[in-house]
């Protein structure tokens, strides 16, 4: 899960942030999405899409706002859109975080005390747990500050780096909303295949509907992992066809020849900047994405659809 935070966040602030945002924040992320309460009628309730975070990292002489918007799920998994803003500047992504997951540290983790913490609820009493890391092959020292007795919130966090460096983590604002309970949609694991030619051959690339999202939106899987390191990208969708959200058309319209379904006339969107991004031949009446081209670092590698799931 650490891993897959790290490899999702787009930021594009600084290494070190990157780290600290994907190692502090995400215990935080865990510790609060977990809750299970007793309902009045003897129900349980457990976190629910519209649930907000809010935190602090201060890195060096830099302060970031991050904030996690809890905006759709799955049987197995929450789906979040993360804001962080530095000044002027603000990025938006998008990750999924385990519903099974039980406290806010890993395995492994150790107690080594107690502190008296201020705390957005007061002044209180939390564990200390520690544990460490790795991110980029550079093992990292992560301590938490939590409250067994609030679900395992985290109220604090901290991160050392082996140059010495640190990062902290407050928390500023936790408003959680609760569900009795939450069935998939029949859209959850549809999917659409699509092949490119690399250097390496014939490679796949999917686009599958992960998540039900609030206002009607879905979660979505961009797979890249045969072309790109192993990676997958997460985008915020309108449809389950997975056009994201962040997407421009660029105008004009295309004539895609021998589709799966013949000749298409399509739209030409794009998503991302110059050095890494993605295009889409988008046929805007049934929302299918006929065609994709993966942009990284100025090299282009064409994509067609050759499939559908049921």
């Amino acid at each position: 899960m650490f891993k897959s935070k790290i490899r999702n966040d787009r930021s594009g602030v600084s290494t070190l942030l990157t780290a600290a945002i994907a190692i502090v924040v995400v215990v935080v992320v865990v510790a609060a999405a977990y809750v299970v309460l007793s309902g009045s009628d003897g129900g349980e309730e457990t976190i629910a899409p519209g649930t907000v975070i809010k935190a602090e990292i201060v890195l060096g002489d830099e302060t970031y706002l991050y904030e996690d918007h809890y905006i759709g799920q799955n049987a197995d998994m929450y789906f979040i859109k993360t804001t962080t803003t530095h000044g002027s500047s603000k990025s938006v992504g998008y990750s999924v975080v385990k519903k099974k997951e039980v406290n806010g540290v890993p395995d492994g983790a150790v107690k080594v005390g107690e502190a008296e913490v201020e705390t957005i609820h007061g002044l209180k009493d939390l564990e200390v747990w520690e544990y460490t890391d790795v991110y980029e092959k550079e093992e990292v020292l992560m301590k938490a500050y939590l409250d067994p007795a609030a679900n395992w919130l985290v109220y604090k966090g901290e991160i050392t780096f082996m140059t010495g460096e640190n990062a902290t983590y407050t928390l500023l604002g936790y408003e959680p909303v609760f569900q009795k309970s939450y069935k998939e949609s029949k859209s959850i694991g549809k999917t659409y295949g699509y092949a490119g030619v690399t250097e390496a051959g014939t490679v796949p690339v999917s686009i599958t509907c992960i998540a039900d999202c609030i206002n009607g939106q879905y979660g979505m899987l961009y797979d890249f992992s045969m072309i790109h390191y192993g990676a997958g990208v997460y985008f915020l969708s309108d449809n389950i066809q997975g056009l994201p959200t962040e997407a421009v058309n660029t105008g004009g319209t295309y004539t895609m020849n021998n589709t799966i379904n013949g000749n298409v006339d399509v739209e030409r969107w794009a998503w991302g900047n110059t050095n890494v991004g993605l295009f889409f031949y988008y046929e805007p009446f049934s929302h299918i994405i006929y065609g994709l081209v993966f942009l990284d670092a100025g090299k282009e590698t064409p994509l067609s659809l050759v499939y559908i799931s049921k």
